[in-house]
């Protein structure tokens, strides 16, 4: 029945959503559903109930984490988060709250931080989420996206590699080439990594601590709290860092910055994409312009999930708009028509 053991892993959790009384899933959100979860933490921010985890095997035999909660009832649509190279999933779990609240089974598939094989869109990270774990089956399924895992969803979707995606919000694409902590420019950067990766040798890692600094514009207009989740998260469990900065690590992700910088990718984006970021964010906007389908949205953050109240909440009714789109329905009173987005500052 099921094609891989999580699978089945992942049902089971979500049905205890309907049924309290399925052992193994915690549906009580008075304390942290994860053992590690940090004491510091408010409640908002501790994982969903019935929260479940699960892995997919690319075809480069790299594992990537996913997590995943749903509603009671029948989903009015489900949200696939791929967070940004330097989050782990759990910087998503007050997002998931707010979404199931709604009505909506959440997804998060940590791409962008977890090893080389998963920037490669051939490898087959986000077609294989969706199209053998999540299967919509003509339920609206919109892709919510930050950093580099906007940049690994924009080449996908033009690449045809995720059909069944309804609409994206696509934050703040990462697409510029920037160096980890090491003393090399990003030309003597790329020529290594990719003499390595060529020479098998891309394993070999950079110096410093192995954390990487990846470019664009400083967060700005972020809430204190929030903004301090991903560091909050790595202090209680260190295995929540993202996987140490390689030259093969450094070689795909130029790869996949270069090809989602071309033009040739957008032409296969057909769905209504909205992409968030900062007015100064040439890249981003350029980008939107390419796809027929996008809209601009200028924020005063380049991360609205970690943004002040007044801002994500906005954001999240974006995503919500587009998810009842999808279903037919009047959109809220509260978010505006597509078409004034990007109006907004």
């Amino acid at each position: 029945m099921f094609r891989r053991p999580d699978q089945a892993v992942a049902l089971g959790c979500v049905l205890a959503a309907l049924l309290p009384a399925v052992a193994g899933c915690d549906k009580g959100s008075k304390a942290p559903d994860l053992p590690h979860a940090p004491g510091s933490l408010s409640a908002r921010f501790y994982a969903p109930p019935g929260w479940a985890w699960g892995r997919i095997v690319l075809t480069d035999r790299s594992e990537l984490r996913y997590g995943v909660s749903s509603p009671p009832g029948v989903p009015r649509g489900a949200v696939l988060v791929l967070p940004g190279r330097d989050e782990p999933a759990e910087v998503w779990f007050e997002t998931a709250n707010d979404l199931l609240a709604r009505g909506y089974t959440v997804w998060v598939l940590e791409a962008a931080g977890r090893g080389p094989g998963a920037l490669d869109p051939a490898k087959g990270a986000l077609q294989q989420m969706v199209g053998a774990v999540i299967r919509p089956r003509g339920r609206p399924l919109v892709l919510v996206c930050q950093g580099l895992g906007s940049t690994l969803a924009l080449r996908a979707l033009g690449d045809g590699r995720a059909p069944e995606v309804t609409a994206a919000v696509i934050a703040s694409p990462t697409l510029e080439l920037a160096g980890a902590d090491v003393a090399l420019a990003p030309e003597p950067l790329e020529t290594a990594a990719e003499w390595a990766t060529r020479a098998r040798a891309g394993w070999i890692p950079l110096p410093g601590d192995g954390q990487p600094r990846l470019g664009g514009p400083a967060p700005a207009g972020l809430d204190p709290r929030r903004a301090q989740l991903a560091a909050i998260w790595r202090r209680s469990d260190p295995s929540l860092k993202p996987a140490r900065t390689s030259l093969g690590w450094v070689w795909g992700y130029d790869q996949a910055i270069r090809l989602a910088r071309a033009p040739t990718p957008y032409a296969g984006v057909k769905i209504p994409v909205v992409m968030p970021a900062l007015a100064a964010d040439q890249l981003a906007a350029r980008a939107c312009k390419r796809l027929a389908t996008c809209v601009l949205w200028v924020l005063p953050t380049s991360a609205p999930h970690l943004a002040r109240d007044e801002t994500r909440k906005l954001w999240l009714e974006r995503i919500v708009g587009l998810l009842e789109a999808q279903r037919g329905e009047a959109r809220d009173q509260a978010a505006p028509p597509l078409g004034e987005l990007s109006r907004s500052d």
